[in-house]
């Protein structure tokens, strides 16, 4: 009898099987393991599959024809798409947007920057009266002068975004210390120092303890003439009605797009895939590399040769010249005694030389202020040797 017993309660212990080490009973009653770190039991023993395993998943399949076909729609077409979208909604479409970052604090509440709605945004007066005196000049038609938004902005110089060509219109943005009106006395106290776009960075104060020499030095570069305050605007909203944004829009996914396709046909004319990876990947980051460097010289020179065009639609005489060069000077000006006065924090913003410490995309010889002046000195010489021709003549 006790050896029945025995034998009934070891009939319904767990039984094992041989073929795959698992216990039967408990098979349905077990749950997966996480995916980082999921065990498989086979004949030839024990598999982990983790992220790893996954990733060589992935890049063993993009070695394949379809996984060829898939990237090429994927990361070819879909980047484009991305670049294209984003670099037209900065540009051309999303122009509230812009002036919400760039505006005074105070003007904020005047845009319904969450609401799908338009804002009831009007362009600030002040600039508004010097822009009707600069519309001829500039080249602006009535229609396309109701497209443009202008704005007091909180950086230290102007700043243009949008076309006029579009529907979004364009918008500028104008410090207000530049288009006071010149019997009204510069308040220091008041001066906020930003040169340029940082969200969480409100900009430098004057220091209290300003000596008067340098307060009134200061007043002096701050306050500009009536023909640097025409050129500067004739300038701004001369390039708001160029075709600046829109080959800006292009220039990204475009470069993008070529990028990819030959990166894609040179891997598979010297083909790469059956290369170990390592010569894909180096050949490919060096190829990437180029194509930044390109697309960055465009940036800089090509928007160069845009305000180069936009200088000799403003500039038609001599006088005009001058108020440009007088204007870029006054800057330098402006930013060396900035510099002195506000102390050691500036340095990482403006050079002893006056000139901006350029951003890591930005190229000297094409964003700094003097290849401004070294450009309108240039077309100065060319009026002057005009001027002796017709004189001569």
């Amino acid at each position: 009898m006790v050896s029945l017993k025995l034998l009934s309660h070891l009939k319904g212990l767990p039984r094992f099987d041989r073929r795959n080490i698992s216990l039967s009973s408990w098979r349905k009653g077990v749950k997966d393991l996480p995916v980082k770190n999921k065990i498989k039991f086979n004949v030839g023993g024990v598999q982990a599959e983790t992220r790893e395993s996954a990733v060589m998943e992935i890049l063993n399949f993009m070695e394949t024809e379809e996984g060829k076909r898939k990237m090429a729609l994927w990361a070819g077409w879909g980047g484009t798409i991305i670049l294209g979208t984003g670099a037209w909604l900065y540009h051309l479409y999303c122009q509230e947007l812009v002036v919400h970052e760039y505006c005074l604090e105070k003007d904020k509440a005047r845009l319904n920057i969450m609401s799908v709605f338009s804002s009831e945004f009007e362009s600030d007066p002040s600039i508004s009266k010097l822009s009707a005196m600069c519309r001829v000049r500039s080249g602006v038609a009535l229609e396309q002068f109701d497209r443009l938004t202008l704005f007091e902005s909180e950086l230290l110089d102007p700043l243009t975004n949008g076309s006029l060509s579009t529907s979004s219109g364009a918008i500028i943005g104008m410090p207000g210390y530049m288009f006071r009106d010149e019997d009204k006395d510069l308040e220091l106290n008041n001066l906020v120092i930003k040169t340029n776009y940082n969200r969480w960075f409100k900009g430098f104060k004057i220091p209290e303890d300003i000596s008067q020499e340098d307060a009134q030095e200061l007043k002096d570069s701050l306050s500009f003439t009536k023909e640097e305050k025409n050129f500067i605007m004739s300038f701004c909203m001369a390039k708001a009605n160029s075709w600046s944004a829109l080959a800006n829009t292009v220039a990204i996914p475009l470069t993008y797009f070529f990028a990819y396709n030959f990166g894609h046909a040179l891997n598979k004319r010297l083909q790469l895939f059956s290369r170990p990876r390592i010569f894909r990947v180096g050949f490919i980051g060096w190829l990437s590399c180029a194509y930044l460097v390109l697309y960055i010289s465009w940036y800089n020179f090509g928007n160069l040769e845009f305000d180069s065009s936009v200088y000799k639609d403003i500039c038609k005489t001599k006088e005009q010249i001058d108020s440009g060069l007088s204007y870029y000077n006054r800057l330098l000006r402006r930013n060396v005694i900035l510099r002195r006065v506000i102390g050691k924090e500036m340095d990482y913003y403006i050079q002893e030389s006056g000139e901006y410490v350029p951003m890591i995309y930005q190229m000297p010889d094409a964003c700094d202020i003097s290849a401004k002046i070294k450009l309108l000195n240039f077309m100065k010489k060319a009026k002057e040797e005009e001027l002796e021709e017709l004189k001569e003549e």
